[in-house]
């Protein structure tokens, strides 16, 4: 790669929890130890989540309403790059300049799907997404998925040469198929979990999003007698949790539902769990999916994610081709009766999960910016 570049990131939210912030996070570090210097540009940060060795620059400002800040933030960037010589300039969708941009949202595409209308145009969220991917300030756009490629080269009449697709990676050392027995113990023994079943719905958050209100009127199709031997665990950061179990228990009582919420061990809630359901209407990726298939776990999911893309052979048999409560219903049903089917595909996924490491995603980052000359 040659000598160290000063390195920018930008990102006005890093908290440590969400797929976009542990991408931008992890990107930060393997680049740290590569000898570059590492700026990160923001309005809030976990010092924590993003780790040491790293020079951040908090933008503020007193300008009223969100939109003005926004639109400051977008364009302070830039001088912030020019300002302290940064050789390498990436974007996480904030900024209207940068020499990388990576789209880890889909925004009017998530809008139209869950609440219709055109609503979503009055977002400054949007408005600055729509004008970085209009004015197209940026030599390369890194897109999560497939999908999210083609909706972006679609609607805004990018270069195709100019957008590559890289799936996010996961830890290895933390997501696999080791200590099972143990993590299954802990969990179990931590929410009084007896029944013989265990189904995870999980996330960093935003459970409607990821189809809440499509997993509910599943649980009410289950069987009630196979019921009795199921729990479901609900994980994720999401204000109306409590609700969420109330409904599930409102149209299926035999149940077990358990709110847990956010967690920061969520590797033994995998470890624990038979099954994950994410029945989302719209995931860009779907960074909890391939840690839970790291962890040998099969897992129901919709051609909306853009993990569905990763999937092979038998797995594919678990992707709906919409998030409908009845195929929810009816693939939990056959996976939770079939012990045999359920071992092979969660062996097989695992098998799948190994070809996305953070090894391998930073292996075709570093080709990508080589295709580009970023790092010379």
């Amino acid at each position: 790669m040659g000598d160290g570049l000063r390195i920018a990131f930008a990102q006005r939210k890093i908290l440590g929890r969400n797929g976009a912030s542990r991408i931008i996070a992890e990107q930060m570090r393997i680049f740290g130890e590569a000898g570059h210097e590492i700026y990160l540009y923001c309005a809030r940060c976990n010092r924590e989540a993003i780790g040491s060795g790293i020079s951040v620059k908090t933008f503020f400002s007193l300008l009223p309403g969100k939109e003005r800040r926004r639109r400051g933030y977008a364009e302070g960037y830039e001088k912030f790059c020019r300002k302290n010589g940064v050789g390498l300039a990436i974007g996480n969708g904030d900024t209207v300049f940068q020499d990388v941009l990576f789209m880890h949202n889909m925004l009017e595409a998530e809008h139209r799907i869950i609440k219709g209308g055109e609503g979503f145009r009055e977002s400054p969220i949007f408005q600055i997404h729509d004008r970085i991917l209009t004015e197209q300030k940026f030599k390369v756009l890194i897109c999560n998925s497939i999908m999210m490629r083609d909706y972006f080269t679609e609607k805004y009449n990018l270069e195709k040469s100019r957008v590559r697709v890289l799936y996010p990676g996961y830890d290895k050392d933390i997501f696999n198929t080791a200590d099972v027995k143990s993590s299954s113990v802990l969990i179990r023994e931590r929410h009084g979990i007896e029944r013989k079943y265990a189904l995870g719905f999980i996330s960093s958050g935003n459970l409607l999003k990821r189809g809440v209100d499509v997993l509910i009127d599943a649980m009410g199709m289950l069987d009630r007698e196979l019921s009795k031997y199921v729990s479901l665990l609900l994980i994720g950061k999401d204000d109306k949790i409590e609700d969420y179990k109330r409904r599930i228990n409102e149209v299926n009582p035999e149940i077990q539902v358990i709110a847990v919420g956010a967690v920061d061990d969520i590797a033994n809630y995998y470890k624990t769990i038979d099954i994950l359901l994410h029945p989302a209407h719209i995931e860009e990726f779907g960074m909890t999916l391939l840690e839970a298939a790291a962890c040998g776990v099969p897992v129901i999911t919709s051609k909306m994610t853009g993990f569905s893309e990763v999937l092979r052979g038998d797995e594919r048999k678990y992707i709906m081709e919409r998030s409908d409560a009845s195929s929810l219903a009816e693939m939990t049903t056959a996976l939770l009766n079939d012990a045999h089917t359920r071992a092979l595909i969660g062996a097989s996924s695992a098998i799948t999960a190994v070809n996305y490491s953070w090894e391998r995603y930073f292996s075709n980052l570093y080709g990508i910016y080589e295709d580009f000359a970023l790092l010379r």
